[in-house]
């Protein structure tokens, strides 16, 4: 069964957490994920990182503190383990999407 189901891990606690795209949902009870958004573990990295966007000092090449996530990596965990990603109302914080 094909979806297009944006989720989050339940276990995930971190202030901006990763966001997974639903790939493919077996009988057994078993998903397929694939990482589409960053996660950032602190209020404090995510302003520094939204600081450093304002004043153009955002560079790829330089590592973004507290981000989490590798994009387009694959994960295979439980249907009970995830949630619904909506960016409000299930985590505490913003969305961050690569």
């Amino acid at each position: 069964m094909n979806t297009r189901e944006f989720v989050k891990l339940k276990a995930d606690s971190s202030y901006v957490p990763i966001k997974y795209a639903v790939i493919e949902v077996y009988g057994s009870g078993q998903v397929w994920l694939k990482v589409i958004g960053y996660g950032i573990d602190t209020e404090t990295n995510f302003n520094d990182y939204v600081e450093s966007i304002k004043m153009a000092t955002y560079s790829p090449t330089i590592p973004v503190a507290g981000l989490q996530g590798t994009m387009g990596e694959y994960l295979e965990t439980t249907i009970s383990a995830i949630e619904e990603y909506n960016g409000k109302g299930n985590h505490e914080g913003p969305v961050l999407i690569g």
